[in-house]
């Protein structure tokens, strides 16, 4: 099985954070977990707070949606994150939009 990487950074800052997936089976609930867990939320030290990154498939509309914090930015140009998720369109909604 290839390594399935996720790559996401906040726009001030040049470096890509890079998660590798251990190999495995993952159900859309265990994808966000891992993803939440290693990404953390926008303001850590408010139990609060959001978090940074929130994927999730949506029955309603057929789709993987990915909520995705204003002041951050994903990267699935390297690696295969998408292979991970499905033959699913995407659905991408910047947080900042949503209040």
């Amino acid at each position: 099985m290839t390594t399935t990487r996720f790559a996401g950074r906040k726009k001030t800052e040049q470096a890509w954070k890079t998660l590798t997936f251990p190999n495995g089976m993952y159900d859309y609930k265990r994808i966000n977990t891992f993803i939440q867990q290693h990404t953390g939320k926008v303001d850590p030290t408010n139990k609060d707070s959001d978090y940074i990154f929130t994927i999730y498939f949506d029955m309603s509309i057929y789709r993987v949606v990915a909520l995705i914090h204003n002041d951050y930015e994903l990267d699935f140009s390297q690696g295969n994150f998408g292979e991970l998720l499905g033959d699913f369109i995407f659905y991408f909604i910047n947080l900042y939009y949503m209040f």
